[in-house]
């Protein structure tokens, strides 16, 4: 065998040994966390509401997050964006954290005119 051969498995061996370790350290394996995957979803199970925005009285059914609200500072949500309930919901939900909480400050995703209305409110 020749030097050169040597160095070229060498510098190989290396390669495949920093994507093996990077790999195994990002998580990016075939190994799917069948126990992770189970307490998500025992927490989303006793976590979660469905809400009909249909129903006039719909915003009671925030109370999901009365045993906690109290103990928290930075409230978040998330949205699909396009979809119209979605301002509505975001209404409501500011009135519910304002009428619990006496949120008052609001760092939105809101066009001038949406934060008037909220203001105005």
């Amino acid at each position: 065998m020749n030097i050169c051969s040597i160095k070229h498995k060498k510098i190989t061996l290396i390669f495949i040994l920093i994507f093996l370790i990077s790999a195994i350290l990002t998580g990016c394996t075939t190994y799917t966390g069948n126990s992770t995957e189970r307490y998500l979803n025992k927490y989303i199970e006793k976590n979660h509401i469905s809400l009909n925005l249909k129903e006039k009285d719909y915003i009671k059914d925030f109370s999901i997050l009365d045993k906690d609200i109290r103990k928290h500072d930075v409230f978040l949500a998330g949205e699909v964006h396009g979809v119209k309930m979605n301002y509505d919901l975001q209404l409501e939900l500011i009135k519910y954290l304002n009428n619990k909480v006496d949120v008052r400050y609001i760092l939105g995703e809101f066009g001038y005119s949406v934060s008037e209305h909220i203001n105005n409110i």
